[in-house]
């Protein structure tokens, strides 16, 4: 999607096809990169004629402006998705006294969960003898015909909200709900059944660290894993902080709601900086890779002291 004021532009490409228009009375465009967006290329390539300052914001990491970007009027920001954010994980654990954690991530596959564990071992491999990161990872993402097992298919019993949704067409006309017959029970198969295969999965990674009683504190690749974790500890009735700790990445609202320490990536912050460029393009010198701008740990109280 695409907005504006009277004096910037930001868009938001879903496709790589961004039409920047041109009104003078512009100072600049900031672009906000999806999560998942493969048309990189593409998109740098629609910057190339534009001459006014455009700031990129990067939220999946590992970009760098290719060749004919290398100017004075195209920057990239990240919201810390580098080994930075595991770096400083760690720090303020092992400054707890957490000489062993484990790091949970069933996305393993993403850029983002390498670098996160990167900056976690880096600095607890720094902290000498005594401290380790133990990685309990797997690569989780549903492709079509996967087989699911049994209990994932016994979690979704959806038939509760099949009724409801059953009695909410009875309301209104038959035109209305027919094309979204098909997309519930796609999103089922799809998306829901997925997640809960997920959770089993992620219930047999929760037993592995179990059994490594020298871990104290669980580090999870983001704030939706901490929050399974949270409830699985809860009703295997292990106490968090007091036998083991518990901290994620995103800063979310399941963090804030369930009490949960987390890292907050400061997109606020990067927000800042990239309208400071646009302002004062001189301000942020020529380079290829990102201006990263630093996060900070969210104190909730799922971390201990030892």
């Amino acid at each position: 999607y695409a907005g504006q004021s009277e004096r910037f532009s930001y868009y938001q490409p879903l496709h790589g096809d961004v039409d920047f228009g041109d009104n003078d009375s512009r100072l600049g465009y900031l672009l906000l990169v999806p999560a998942v967006f493969k048309n990189h290329d593409k998109l740098f390539r629609s910057l190339a004629h534009i001459a006014k300052p455009i700031a990129v914001l990067d939220i999946v990491g590992g970009w760098e402006l290719p060749y004919f970007l290398q100017k004075r009027h195209v920057r990239l920001f990240s919201a810390a998705v580098s080994p930075r954010c595991g770096k400083e994980a760690a720090r303020y654990l092992i400054q707890a006294g957490h000489r062993k954690i484990a790091y949970i991530s069933p996305f393993h596959n993403s850029l983002w969960s390498h670098n996160r564990l990167e900056g976690l071992q880096e600095i607890y491999k720094a902290a000498g003898d005594g401290h380790s990161v133990y990685p309990f990872t797997m690569d989780y993402e549903p492709k079509p015909n996967m087989i699911f097992r049994k209990e994932a298919y016994e979690a979704c019993d959806y038939k509760p909200l099949m009724d409801a949704y059953d009695t909410w067409k009875t309301k209104v006309p038959d035109y209305f709900h027919r094309p979204m017959d098909d997309l519930i029970q796609w999103r089922f198969l799809r998306d829901i059944i997925p997640y809960a295969e997920l959770q089993h999965r992620l219930e047999e990674l929760f037993l592995r660290i179990l059994d490594n009683n020298s871990i104290t504190a669980w580090v999870c690749a983001n704030d939706q894993i901490a929050t399974w974790a949270l409830q699985y500890l809860k009703k295997e009735t292990i106490a968090v902080p007091g036998r083991t700790s518990l901290l994620g990445f995103d800063d979310s609202y399941d963090a804030l709601r369930d009490g949960i320490t987390s890292y907050s990536f400061n997109l606020h912050g990067a927000i800042a900086a990239m309208l400071n460029f646009i302002l004062r393009p001189s301000s942020i010198p020529l380079r290829k890779r990102p201006v990263e701008i630093p996060g900070m740990i969210m104190e909730r109280g799922s971390v201990r002291r030892i």
